[in-house]
Formats: structure tokens, C-alpha cells, sequence
């Protein structure tokens, strides 16, 4: 009985790179608020969408031995509510922007990270004007809609 061959799989030589591509780093602007807080703005307009992150200086590393943990559990609370807010509250607040939210803590800082899409009337649509939409397209003043599409989309498309 004679040993199975494994068969060399062919190799096709490897694509030549492309011309080199300039880049151009968004112009950064730098303010810092009336309470101290540092704010750089850096504006990228290929997508819609606008990304703020809240960086601090609490990572990991602050954490004091025995205590490990504590800056990954205090960014995750963070996102639990407020003194004005609870965390289901916040998290509705945060879906009628038409954004998404997350904390996360590493080894130098704790960061809150949003980012929501731009929608020409500034919003997503709620959970009341879909089911509003809903309730018409389904009522008797609707009979003469059939096979169409309803984007709610805060006018997104139509841009």
C-alpha cells in the first residue's frame, strides 16, 4: 500500500500593485468647550453618516490591583441611563436619532462611540408613523394602492 499524494495546488502569480493613490487627511479642527472639554472635529463627507466618540482617559491600566475590570464595567454602565434617564429611555432616545451607541473600555481609555446616519429630515421615522402608515395602507382610503413600496426612510433615498 503505498502512501496518498497530496497534489500541489497551482500558483498563479501574484497581481501587480496599482498605481500609488494620493490621500488626503481631513483638515482637523480643534475647540475646546466652555466646560474644558477638548473637542476635534475632523469632517469626512464620503459617507452620510456622522461618528462622534468620547475618548477618556480611564483605561484598563487605571484599574488598581484586585480591582481589574472596573474601566471595562464603568463604560458598559455608561450606557445603563443617567440622572435624567434610565437605560431603556436613553436606548429610545438614542433609536429616534436614528443612531447606534457603544462603550467599550481597552487598555489606555474608555471610549462612547454614536453614530448615526444623516437623513434629510434629520431623523428616522418612529414606530408610531410606521404603524400610522401601516393603519392607512390597510384601511378602505388606501383601496388603490396595490404593489408599491413604502421607504421610511426619512427621505434618504429621495436624495
Amino acid at each position: 500500500m503505498s502512501a496518498p499524494t497530496a497534489q500541489q495546488p497551482r500558483k498563479s502569480p501574484r497581481p501587480a500593485p496599482g498605481p500609488r493613490r494620493d490621500y488626503h487627511f481631513p483638515r482637523f479642527v480643534r475647540r475646546r468647550l466652555e466646560n474644558g472639554l477638548e473637542l476635534i472635529v475632523a469632517p469626512v463627507t464620503k459617507l452620510p453618516l456622522v461618528t462622534v466618540a468620547v475618548v477618556i482617559d480611564a483605561g484598563a491600566v487605571c484599574d488598581s490591583a484586585g480591582r481589574e475590570g472596573v474601566a471595562r464595567l464603568g463604560a458598559k454602565l455608561m450606557l445603563e441611563g443617567t440622572d435624567k434617564y434610565d437605560g431603556a429611555e436613553l436606548t429610545e432616545r438614542f433609536e429616534r436619532l436614528g443612531a447606534s451607541i457603544d462603550a467599550e473600555a481597552d487598555w489606555d481609555e474608555a471610549a462612547l462611540t454614536m453614530i448615526r446616519g444623516l437623513h434629510p429630515v434629520g431623523r428616522l421615522g418612529t414606530s408610531e408613523e410606521v404603524a400610522a402608515l401601516t393603519e392607512f395602507l390597510l384601511s378602505d382610503q388606501a383601496s388603490f394602492i396595490t404593489g408599491s413600496y413604502h421607504l421610511v426612510d426619512g427621505g434618504y433615498v429621495a436624495q
